[in-house]
Order: C-alpha cells, then sequence, then structure tokens
C-alpha cells in the first residue's frame, strides 16, 4: 500500500471514530455517563488504585496495592502536568485513551491488516470493524444481568469504547503494536539484537496488564517455529529484554511483598463476587472457571451458545483463509485472538468484564474479516 493511500485511509477512520463517539454522547440511556459533553466517560471504582499507586510514585512515597504498576507510571505525568486529585486527571486520561491512543491504534490495525492481507480492502474494513466494534455492547445492551438502572453492556461499550482511565486501553495499544511490529519484522531479516525492543515492550505491558504474558509466549513460539537463522540467539535476547522490561514489577512486589514473584494480586480473594454468587470463588484460574462462564452465559440468554458457535467459526474461517495467504501469520492471529481469551476464560472473575478481553478483539477483527473473504471466495463474489 502506498504511503499515500494509507495516510488517506487512517486519516478518513480517524474522522469516522470522532463522528461516532460524539455520536454516542446522545444515544438513548447513555446519561450517567455523561461526564463532560460530548464524551462519554465510564468511572467504575476499579482505576482509583491505579491513581493511588501514582500518587504515591509522584510524591516519591510508594505504597503497595493489590494492582501492577505499569499503568500507574504511565498516570505520573498527567499527576504532573493537571495536579493531585483523582477526578483532576480522570478526564484528561479518557481523553488521551478515547481520542489520542485509540487513533494511534486504528494505524496500527490498519497497517498489520495491510501487510497480512496485501490488499487495501481487507485493510480499510479492519479498521471500520475496529471502529464500530463497541457498537455491538449498544445493540445488545439488553443482554446480560441488569444492575440498577443500567446494563452489564453499558459498560461493556463505554469501556471497548476506550472512554475510561483504566489500563486496558493502554493493554490492548501495546498488545496491537507488539502485534505490527512483530508481522513486519517477519517479512524481512532480522538481527538477534533486534528482539530486545520486542522483548522491553512485552516485559512494560505485562507491567500494564498481566495478561500480555500471553503475548510473550506467542513471541517466543513464533520466534522457535519460524526463526531458523540464529533463532535461539533470538530467544535469548527476547527473554533477557522481557525480564529487563518487567524489573520495575519483581522490584516493587519484592519490596512489598517479600518476593519478586508475589503479587499484591494473589491476595485479593473477590469475596464481594464470591457473594453476590457471580464468580465460585478459588482456584484464581482453572478449567471449572471456563466452565462457570459458559454456564452463566446460557443462564442469561440460551442466544449465547449460537454467538459462541459463530465466533469460533469467524476463527476457524479466518484462519483458514489467512493460512494461505502466509501459515506463519495464520498461526500468530490466531494464538494472538485465543490466548488472552483463553487466559481470562480461566480466569475468576473472566466472565465479569468484557474489558478483560480486550488485548484479543483486534485479533479477532483481523481473522473475522479473513473469514468474511473466505466466505466470498466461496460464493464467488468478488470484494
Amino acid at each position: 500500500m502506498k504511503a499515500r493511500t494509507f495516510i488517506l485511509i487512517v486519516a478518513a477512520l480517524i474522522a469516522v471514530r470522532i463522528f461516532s463517539l460524539v455520536g454516542a454522547y446522545y444515544l438513548p440511556h447513555m446519561e450517567i455517563y455523561r461526564y463532560q459533553e460530548p464524551f462519554l466517560a465510564v468511572n467504575e471504582g476499579d482505576d482509583i488504585p491505579y491513581y493511588l499507586i501514582a500518587e504515591s510514585f509522584y510524591r516519591l512515597e510508594p505504597q503497595a496495592h493489590t494492582k501492577t504498576i505499569g499503568f500507574a507510571l504511565l498516570l505520573v505525568p498527567f499527576i504532573a502536568i493537571f495536579g493531585t486529585g483523582f477526578f483532576t486527571i480522570f478526564f484528561p486520561v479518557v481523553l488521551f485513551n478515547g481520542l489520542v491512543l485509540f487513533s494511534a491504534a486504528i494505524v496500527l490495525i490498519v497497517g498489520a491488516s495491510s501487510l497480512i492481507f496485501k490488499k487495501i480492502v481487507p485493510a480499510v474494513l479492519s479498521g471500520l470493524f475496529f471502529v464500530f466494534f463497541p457498537f455491538v455492547f449498544y445493540i445488545f445492551r439488553g443482554f446480560g444481568p441488569n444492575f440498577g438502572n443500567h446494563t452489564w453492556n453499558d459498560n461493556n461499550f463505554i469501556n471497548t469504547l476506550w472512554q475510561s482511565a483504566m489500563p486496558d486501553p493502554m493493554a490492548m495499544f501495546l498488545s496491537l503494536l507488539l502485534l505490527f511490529l512483530f508481522i513486519r519484522k517477519l517479512k524481512k531479516e532480522t538481527l538477534p539484537i533486534d528482539y530486545a525492543l520486542f522483548g522491553i515492550l512485552t516485559g512494560f505491558s505485562m507491567m500494564v496488564r498481566m495478561s500480555n504474558i500471553t503475548v510473550a509466549a506467542i513471541i517466543f513460539l513464533a520466534i522457535l517455529l519460524y526463526e531458523w537463522d540464529k533463532r535461539y540467539k533470538k530467544l535469548f535476547y527476547y527473554c533477557l529484554s522481557v525480564f529487563i522490561g518487567f524489573i520495575p514489577q519483581f522490584l516493587f512486589n519484592f519490596y512489598f511483598y517479600g518476593s519478586p514473584f508475589l503479587f499484591g494480586y494473589q491476595e485479593e480473594y473477590y469475596t464481594d463476587w464470591v457473594a453476590a454468587g457471580t464468580v465460585r470463588g478459588h482456584p484464581m484460574w482453572g478449567i471449572e472457571n471456563l466452565f462457570h462462564l459458559f454456564a452463566r452465559a446460557a443462564e442469561y440468554s440460551w442466544f449465547s451458545i449460537p454467538a459462541f458457535i459463530f465466533m469460533a467459526f469467524l476463527v476457524l474461517f479466518g484462519y483458514l483463509y489467512i493460512k494461505k495467504i502466509d501459515k506463519r501469520f495464520a498461526f500468530i492471529i490466531s494464538l494472538w485472538f485465543l490466548l488472552p481469551a483463553i487466559f481470562y476464560m480461566s480466569f475468576v472473575t473472566g466472565q465479569t468484564a468484557m474489558r478483560y478481553y480486550m488485548p484479543a478483539i483486534p485479533a479477532f477483527i483481523i481473522l473475522s474479516v479473513g473469514a468474511l473473504y473466505l466466505l466470498a471466495e466461496r460464493l464467488k463474489i468478488k470484494l
């Protein structure tokens, strides 16, 4: 794709994004999310601990907390610019996530899609699906449990719009950035030292959200399987750099909990969720949590069963289409969706928030575009 064409496509998609974001403000039932015209925002309370860690860093008086520190470190500049107090920085962070970071993510998903499909149209479709994906949750806002004067999917809608001060948009952005950079690097010869950047980025992304450890696993496997030249040297540089990128969290853990491998959230027992019957309790990760997720989804509506089946077919068909283009890309993009999804489906509260699964969304969108092309190919429709 020519640079001028790419810039025009991205600019148009960013314009569509801004228009859709402003339009979302005026949708019915969104009153409680209208923090500041004309943008919606969600404050769930889970964002406050990240702020407290950030303020403690800003004051050079670190405090222990159950959250990881990556996103808190990114909040420190906002505190330095706008001042202390959670609601002092809340909306600046929301606007940064929803406008700046989301626009950058559009560049990355269009770029990744163009590298995979080697065509303009699927790149445009990937960008459009990415922009409008959050509205799926608004359309199905009545599906799932109701909480007082709003539904479960209203929160999902605002979170997937990236209109929050939570770490999930940044975790999703970093995952997408690594996907784009890694696919780009697989298309040309690389030196072992080149994987140092991937490692440091991966380590930091894990500090933002530990679920990005799945990204580390995927890149490790892909290097092992597809980098035939000096693969073990590349693996060494990558693993060492992941460790270096994660060192601040190790130091934080050691200082407050006595071990670099002991995290604050390991002491959190989710008693409120268990008391509400939403989760069954420990173990924190396990196959029974996955079965519990499917059981609760079916309890809300039998519609969830064909929905899960439909998603499975999209992933399968997308994999088959991309495999015809490049087996490596098919393997990588499929795992980039499956591993983060399974990670949180097996988590004790994995059925409570869609924002957990956000890092898997870009890969799912690209696979969906592949599935659409496979279907069009079988039906002899030219896209």
